[in-house]
């Protein structure tokens, strides 16, 4: 029965998050005039296009992850990573286009949804990301010793390096800090 419970809590929460982007793209596909066969069809559509979407977002950002990870230098603007998720949006969008007989889209439509795609992935991105920058307010002297500490230390051993040498510090800023570097 906890199996169930947490499988349709799952289900329910992914579910609140497709509705109204799925309604928008629904709406815009609609009185665009665009080609689809029923509703069903443009509610599979949409279904399939966010779920493979998530799959080569999450794809495309491991990616991202582990080239700045492997290559210390290695320096990739954000820019670069919303480019690339925008072509993975736009690829799927066309690829499930080509291969659905019940709809077809324009290529100025398809364009409009992955834009609409990508700014409603950056708000969310911002949302998440916002709690955390706010608590990792330190002075410049201290995030430049934690900056020096992690080329020396595990970040655990420099988290306790620097409590020790700023103890007017919270803990819980410090590890803030130290992983947000």
């Amino acid at each position: 029965m906890k199996d169930f419970l947490a499988g349709f809590s799952i289900f329910l929460v992914i579910l609140a998050l497709f509705v109204p982007v799925g309604l928008v793209y629904a709406l815009i596909i609609h009185f665009t005039g665009q080609y689809y066969a029923s509703i069903i069809i443009l509610v599979l559509f949409l279904l399939l296009f966010c779920y493979i979407d998530i799959g080569i977002s999450t794809l495309i950002d491991s990616f991202l992850q582990a080239s700045k990870e492997r290559y210390e230098g290695l320096y990739l603007p954000k820019l670069v990573g919303n480019l690339l998720e925008f072509c993975g949006t736009l690829i799927v969008l066309s690829a499930l286009d080509y291969f659905m007989d019940g709809i077809e889209l324009s290529i100025l439509i398809k364009l409009v949804i992955a834009l609409i795609h990508e700014i409603a992935s950056l708000f969310l991105e911002g949302l998440e990301t916002g709690e955390e920058v706010e608590g990792a307010d330190l002075a410049p002297e201290v995030m430049n010793d934690i900056h020096h500490c992690l080329k020396q230390a595990s970040w655990t051993d420099c988290v306790a390096m620097m409590h020790e040498k700023y103890p007017h510090i919270p803990k819980g800023e410090i590890i803030h800090a130290v992983r947000k570097v």
